[in-house]
């Protein structure tokens, strides 16, 4: 009998076959082998300022990690490319980045979720006994289980870019009404926030202010639709369409218009 094969280094992660099932499988091929290899790129312990599920990167080293070989040439995605994914996975809720001094630190959500050995149904097969049912709520996105517990305080320090809050309130209440329960999760306010980090605070606004004032989301129009508007504004819109000092909101849309001095108030039964 041959002798026992030493065990494999380096570790290993876990892939749900939900995988397949999920929306990453009808992308370009790149995005699964940028996910793979985040997935093998997160810290499976806390590592000194990283936590359980997060590692540090930058866009030129997903772009030399995805490198390949065509003959003697070497290929490499483009920023847009990369970027593209980064927007998929942040919408559909699968990461979320956070912007350092010298890259970006990404938090794979759910880590421990997908990552534990009791959480796949036959897992211990052999052992019935043993067994775990795979927790309910899973969908398609394949990487969406129980939520993230810190999307609170994520969600407000990634607000606190923008000093006029209330249009960000406005938008958020917009795109909750395109959906039939009328509210979009935590969740999807960190993964909108997080997919307008990457761009100028008043080109963000701009968009913002197009999308609310052509009442897209009456359309059924949602974020994916405003984060487009987002990517072909120049940022100057907004500048020429809120002059002025800036406004807390009152908790009033309309009365908000009035201070912004985007309508005039009636007086006296005259406009």
């Amino acid at each position: 009998m041959g002798s026992k094969p030493d065990r494999i280094g380096g570790g290993y992660i876990l892939l749900a076959r939900q995988l397949l099932k999920s929306g990453i499988m009808e992308k370009p091929p790149l995005y699964l082998k940028l996910w793979v290899w985040m997935l093998l790129q997160a810290s499976h312990t806390e590592h000194g300022s990283l936590k359980r599920g997060q590692f540090f990167t930058s866009l030129d080293r997903m772009r030399n990690a995805m490198a390949h070989k065509v003959g003697f040439r070497i290929i490499k995605p483009t920023i847009k490319e990369i970027r593209g994914f980064m927007d998929f996975i942040t919408i559909s809720s699968m990461a979320v980045t956070m912007k350092g001094i010298r890259g970006t630190i990404v938090t794979i959500l759910n880590y421990d979720y997908f990552q534990k050995f009791s959480n796949y149904e036959g897992h211990n097969e052999g052992h019935r006994e043993g067994q775990t049912k795979n927790k309910e709520g899973n969908n398609k996105e394949g990487n969406k289980g129980p939520p993230c517990e810190n999307f609170l305080s994520v969600i407000s320090e990634l607000q606190s870019r923008y000093q006029d809050k209330g249009i960000i309130d406005e938008v958020f209440q917009a795109i909750s009404s395109t959906r039939k329960s009328n509210r979009i999760a935590d969740s999807i306010k960190l993964s909108i926030l997080q997919s307008w980090e990457r761009y100028p605070v008043n080109q963000v606004l701009a968009g913002v202010r197009k999308y609310l004032d052509q009442k897209y989301h009456h359309q059924g129009k949602k974020e994916n639709y405003l984060l487009g508007i987002i990517r072909n504004s120049n940022g100057q819109e907004y500048k020429s369409a809120t002059p002025g000092p800036v406004f807390e909101s009152s908790g009033s849309a309309l009365l908000d218009k009035v201070r912004r001095g985007e309508i005039r108030p009636v007086i006296g039964g005259q406009a």
